[in-house]
């Protein structure tokens, strides 16, 4: 770890037990909150470790940490906010759903192809499989649209609004006759 990131340059591979590449032989970049930096920074300067190059989640004798404790402290993580196993199940809360919601979360905030870096994603069909539902923003940018195209403030009813679109379709809108019923 450095100053604000971490640097990808090798995975563990389970099954021969050694290290490789990361998948497809890209070295990542991982951006780090300040916040987040400052905790790990911490723990690496409490840790036993103390070279910043070594792994950073590893057992006692320095090897990396198994993938089934990490998910454990997850779902402990999980309990202790609330989230049962069943809410977990549900709603598909794992490490790879943290994947999803970082994606989610910063598409739109920062450019695909600095995204695609951080993740690693080699196309934008991929980066698209990763995006999520809209967020909060993502919607309220939508509704705020929605109100410049037809006029009026938000949940107000038509006749509030200053100035009721009109339609180009005939019989639509200003028009005398009234809209066919679909």
């Amino acid at each position: 770890m450095h100053a604000g990131f971490i640097d990808i340059a090798r995975s563990f591979d389970r099954t021969s037990k050694s290290f490789k590449e990361p998948k497809w032989g890209s070295r990542r970049i991982v951006t780090l909150p300040a916040r987040v930096g400052g905790e790990l920074a911490a723990f690496i300067a409490d840790s036993p470790r103390l070279d910043p190059e070594a792994l950073l989640f590893s057992t006692a004798e320095g090897g990396p940490a198994d993938v089934h404790d990490t998910l454990v402290s997850l779902y402990l993580a999980l309990e202790a906010i609330g989230i049962d196993e069943a809410e977990r199940r549900r709603r598909f809360l794992d490490m790879h759903a943290l994947r999803h919601s970082f994606v989610s979360l910063f598409r739109g905030r920062v450019s695909d192809s600095k995204l695609q870096a951080a993740t690693g994603h080699k196309s934008l069909v991929m980066l698209e499989h990763y995006t999520g539902s809209p967020t909060a923003a993502d919607l309220e940018e939508l509704r705020s649209a929605q109100d410049r195209a037809f006029g009026g403030a938000a949940n107000a009813p038509p006749e509030a609004c200053e100035e009721a679109p009109t339609s180009v379709l005939p019989g639509v809108g200003g028009a005398a006759a009234p809209p066919p019923v679909i």
